[in-house]
């Protein structure tokens, strides 16, 4: 199966180096690196007697299975990422988020399998002709979606589905397999002999044989027909939720209807409560409640697709299930609130979460919250899965694995739109063996492989507007480990990021990450491996167009790269203030590489203003650094 993807779906390194390229042009405003930027690195590049063809040095080494083709072109010319989160950026504005899913998998559109046995409209008496109309319409699209999904499995067996599913859930809770952990995957359809066999394999002394056997399953699964579906699906509703401006009547009580996909129920303009799972619920306002497995998808149950719309309230979206609203088990979940001050809480995963499925979540209107365990906020593992805020200042809160994060062969991203949002990772999962009370977030813009077996996905956190702030632990914000893309894009604003280790723009074992702020008097705070760096045969970059900004650090940071790196620490405009407490060991610096054949490169460039340097650095600084570094400042007052 995954030779047929390739060949239909995956294009070869040199289109993709063309197409990449072009791109940017169908973007609004200044591109991530725009041609001074580009014109002063090569200044900085000259200065080490070095060009721009030298950045290509070889930081593909491994050989994993499930690597996007674009992972390794991106690895091999490292100045084609600022242009790649260009193409992100212009998906985005161009409000083509399913569009952008499909070409972040490098798939093809493919046709669905035509379902011959079309559901019949529901024919209610007493029931609004128009809301009749608009529900048969969507349930006799949604049957060939099911069919699809469906038959993107077929090629597995029930136990094989379990094991798969049960692997990548365990995979990231890297749990001990607790009672409680135990009870919530056992409910979510995975049988006790699926839960002995991953007891046995966490303690196998030698973890491949398991791996390959995952990835062999992995492999079966129809993804460019599993995204299709989704894609679909998500254009269906929207269509419907248009229709619904012409329903005149709703019911005085809520209505549960049977049909050949799953049940129907529809609301009042009441204040409701949704409590069981269903194919469709849809609420004309009201504040209401979602509760459990409404709103989730789980192919495990026979429920391949759930569809929530609510037209209007402040409405409470709460679970306890291992599956909350808007999350996807071999499966698709649809879940559009158009308006009103939200509340999202999960106890596991959701609001926009997808193993294996298409998961979408787009909240229209309000100030809203979102807080969930882990894999939540646009998080995928095999598959696709998005949440977009369109207006409201919004409060985003996951444990870890969220906020624009994928694994293998995913698409995870947010796109707020408006308002001034808080974004916090962490304070679940303990940093076991790096640092003691620290917590891991992988987060905010994180991708991540399976080291040393597979690769990972794309991943990206997108905010056009507001003064933000972002806090994450450990992984975060704009990163990414392992043949994988960490993305994280700010349009506009004040903004703040605060994290420790890994991350703001910094890429982590043959792996790129990019952290890009197009304006706003900015504040960037960390601790190792941050702004701008990379770390073992990866590409970091930490790009930021204009304000006066302030970077603060330890050491390992702003421009840093170690053991065959590429960390690049660009400020564009203003007057910009750098603190590494460890100077030495930050700002424009590389390493000798150990007992490796050559060194990194590291290079921080400020392009304008009046600033100021721990490292000794001053404007007009032409200041080569250790083994392979540089700080170069221009300002227009100097010579």
């Amino acid at each position: 199966m995954l030779s047929q993807i390739r060949q239909s779906g995956f294009p070869t390194a040199a289109p993709f180096l063309f197409f990449v390229l072009t791109l940017p042009l169908l973007g609004q405003g200044e591109r991530i690196l725009g041609t001074n930027e580009l014109r002063h690195l090569d200044l900085a590049l000259s200065e080490m007697n070095i060009a721009r063809a030298d950045l290509g040095f070889d930081k593909d080494h491994a050989e994993p299975r499930l690597v996007l083709p674009r992972v390794r072109a991106l690895l091999e010319a490292p100045l084609l990422l600022p242009p790649y989160g260009d193409r992100v950026m212009a998906f985005v504005q161009r409000d083509a988020i399913p569009a952008l899913m499909r070409d972040a998998l490098e798939l093809k559109d493919v046709s669905l399998v035509v379902n011959k046995k079309v559901t019949s409209g529901l024919a209610r008496e007493g029931f609004d002709p128009k809301l009749n109309e608009s529900v048969s319409r969507l349930l006799s699209q949604l049957a060939s979606v099911n069919t699809s999904i469906e038959t993107a499995f077929s090629t597995l067996t029930r136990t094989e589905r379990e094991y798969v599913a049960a692997a990548a859930i365990s995979g990231i809770w890297d749990e001990d397999l607790t009672e409680g952990f135990r009870a919530a995957m056992s409910a979510a359809g995975i049988g006790a002999s699926t839960l002995k066999r991953l007891d046995k394999e966490k303690n196998a002394v030698d973890p491949e044989p398991a791996a390959d056997g995952g990835l062999d399953l992995v492999e079966k699964v129809d993804l460019a027909l599993l995204v299709s579906a989704g894609l679909r699906a998500e254009e269906i509703v929207s269509d419907f939720v248009t229709s619904l401006a012409a329903v005149e009547e709703w019911p005085t009580a809520v209505l549960i209807i049977e049909t050949g996909l799953g049940l129907v129920v529809i609301g009042t303009e009441g204040n409701d409560r949704y409590h069981d799972a269903a194919l469709l619920v849809v609420d004309p306002a009201g504040d209401d409640d979602y509760e459990q497995d409404v709103g989730a998808a789980n192919g495990l149950q026979g429920r391949m697709i759930s569809v929530v719309v609510d037209l209007a309230g402040s409405d409470r979206y709460r679970s306890d299930s291992l599956l909350g609203a808007g999350a996807a088990l071999q499966g698709v979940s649809v879940v559009v609130d158009c308006a009103g001050d939200d509340d999202y809480r999960a106890a596991w995963c959701g609001q926009g979460a997808a193993l294996q499925g298409v998961a979408v979540l787009r909240d229209l209107a309000g100030n809203d919250t979102y807080q969930a365990h882990a894999l939540a906020q646009g998080a995928a593992i095999v598959g696709a899965a998005w949440l977009e805020d369109v207006a409201g200042s919004d409060r985003y809160d996951v444990g870890f694995y969220g906020q624009g994060c994928s694994g293998v062969w995913g698409a995870g991203v947010l796109v707020d739109r408006a308002g001034s949002d808080v974004y916090l990772a962490g304070g679940r999962f303990e940093d076991r063996g790096r640092h003691d009370g620290r917590m891991l977030s992988l987060s905010q813009g994180f991708s991540i492989g399976n080291r040393p077996f597979s690769g990972g996905g794309v991943a990206a956190l997108v905010d056009l507007a507001g003064n933000d702030t972002y806090k994450a632990d450990i992984f975060g914000q704009g990163v990414s480990y392992y043949y994988a893309i960490g993305l994280l894009l700010d349009r506009a604003g004040n903004d703040h990021y605060a994290m420790h280790h890994y991350g703001q723009g910094t890429g982590i074992h043959l792996s790129v990450g990019l952290l890009a702020d197009s304006g706003g008097n900015d504040t960037y705070s960390g601790y190792i491996l941050s702004q701008g760096s990379a770390h073992d045969f990866s590409v970091g970059m930490l790009l930021d167009r204009g304000g006066d900004d302030t970077y603060t650090a330890d050491h390992h940071s702003q421009g840093r790269a170690l053991n065959n790196g590429f960390g690049l620490l660009m400020d564009s405009r203003g007057n910009d203030a750098y603190f590494g407490r460890q100077s030495e060991q930050c700002q424009g610096v590389g390493n000798n590489a150990g007992t490796r054949e050559y060194g990194s490169l590291g290079i921080l460039c400020d392009l304008d203003g009046s600033d100021r340097y721990s490292s000794g650095a001053t404007d007009g600084a032409r200041w080569l650094r250790p083994l392979y570094g540089i700080v170069y400042d221009f300002s227009e007052a100097q010579p």
